[in-house]
């Protein structure tokens, strides 16, 4: 099996991404809507925006402050 030797983006996504690095939208403010948007079904209302499952796990971790495990 051989590489194509072909990248699989299109122009217009290129010029998409150019045009978010030069134009950058207000990170807190898509973090909130995004949060908002997923709590308002919840019945906590409490919601995590983050990078990845891992991230926001590790969050949750570290705010939960966890006493160390005993060692067996």
């Amino acid at each position: 099996m051989y590489a194509r030797k072909r990248l699989d983006i299109g122009w217009l996504d290129l010029a998409s991404g150019l045009w978010h690095c030069a134009f950058a939208p207000d990170r807190l403010k898509a973090q909130a809507r995004a949060e908002l948007g997923f709590a308002s079904g919840m019945s906590s209302g409490g919601a995590l925006c983050s990078l990845s499952v891992r991230s926001g796990l590790d969050s949750y971790l570290d705010s939960l402050a966890l006493p160390a495990a005993a060692k067996c």
